[in-house]
């Protein structure tokens, strides 16, 4: 049994370690079933009953081993998993990751990631993570273990737009990530929010009256309202990673001219200039774009995982045309407009300030304002 779990640590880059491990002290079990201590994880010298440990935790100060049996073999996670790996060209580790993108919602980051995306000399993984927001408690191994063998070599980063929203994500970011630079892209909080109104509206989760949800004279809405007080939420990444750590973008930026903007973001994160790729022009998705009504498209769930391969073939379009339809929206009207308008307008100087650029087109009518 020891010669195939020592096979197997040398595939799994020792993602598990043998160790006996009992909160933070390393544990030996006798073969009577007692139970004695050998030593704390922590000090250096510490003798640790592992198969076959390697240079691995000889770097990390240990002495090795053998266990007596198969019951004092249990997987070692966090931070001694990290101080083991480190140094090992192969493993992951926190200081890898160099940039993150926090935000916003609704603001075309996924065409700031895909921009990125296309350069050979950039790695990020594709499904937003939310570690440090809502998967918190999955623990540090399976975030790192989200990075893929592809990234080495490679500027690393991520992006999780819950990062810019959530309450603990800023001090969970830095304690993790204070070296990372961040880039944050945003849009004008109206057009944000009725952007989120309208996919919403499109899955079928909110009803037609508009005003239940995003009219602030009805009471803040927090879900559709509250992601919009941007500089609220960027004073915490600020205050704990500084200025120069932050880039701030607009969504205007990538409508207008595309390519400054990308050059923006290159320049924070040390790249050198690139010509924009023609995959991933699209900057935001078209809510005019026929889709499947969502009643359909809860009834038809289960076959997602089934049709996934297919999407994109002739016969599938073909299939989808026959059942998709275009929504009809309700309308942002100017007077609801302008009751957010005059919401946001606090925060919308605060963050002038803090940008240091103008947002005057956000104070403009719809004609101007841009959608």
């Amino acid at each position: 049994m020891f010669e195939a779990l020592s096979i197997y640590a040398s595939r799994s880059s020792w993602e598990l370690v043998w160790a006996a491990i009992h909160r933070s002290s390393i544990k030996t079990s006798g073969m009577n079933g007692e139970t004695s201590a050998a030593a704390s994880a922590g000090p250096r010298g510490s003798a640790v009953p592992v198969r076959a440990c390697g240079a691995g935790l000889a770097r990390a100060g240990f002495t090795c081993e053998p266990p007596s049996k198969p019951s004092d073999i249990v997987p070692v996670h966090g931070a001694l998993y990290q101080r083991i790996n480190r140094g090992r060209p192969n493993s992951m580790q926190f200081d890898n990751i160099d940039f993150v993108i926090i935000g916003a919602a609704k603001s075309a980051t996924t065409w700031l990631q895909t921009q990125l995306q296309s350069d050979p000399a950039v790695y990020m993984p594709d499904p937003e993570l939310h570690f440090f927001s809502r998967e918190y408690s999955r623990g540090e191994d399976w975030y790192l273990s989200q990075f893929g063998e592809g990234r080495r070599g490679r500027t690393v980063g991520e992006k999780s737009n819950s990062y810019l929203y959530a309450p603990d994500a800023a001090a969970r970011l830095h304690r993790h990530l204070p070296h990372a630079k961040l880039i944050v892209q945003l849009r004008n909080p109206v057009e944000r929010a009725y952007s989120n109104y309208c996919m919403l509206f499109r899955r079928g989760e909110v009803g037609a009256d508009i005003g239940n949800y995003i009219d602030p004279s009805l009471g803040e809405n927090a879900r559709f309202l509250g992601g919009g007080h941007f500089a609220t939420h960027l004073q915490s990444y600020i205050d704990l990673f500084g200025r120069e750590a932050l880039l701030i973008l607009f969504f205007e930026g990538v409508m207008d001219d595309p390519g400054a903007q990308m050059a923006r973001a290159r320049a924070h994160l040390g790249l050198p200039p690139r010509p924009l790729a023609p995959a991933g022009q699209q900057k935001v998705k078209d809510k005019t774009v026929p889709v499947v009504p969502a009643r359909l498209s809860k009834r038809l769930a289960w076959m997602k995982p089934i049709a996934r391969p297919l999407r994109g073939t002739p016969p599938f379009e073909a299939m989808r045309e026959l059942v998709a339809r275009k929504i009809q929206y309700p309308q942002l009207t100017e007077d609801l407009r302008k009751r957010l308008n005059d919401y946001y307008s606090p925060s919308i100087e605060v963050l002038e300030q803090i940008s240091g650029q103008s947002l005057s087109r956000w104070y403009a009518p719809a004609s101007r304002a841009g959608r």
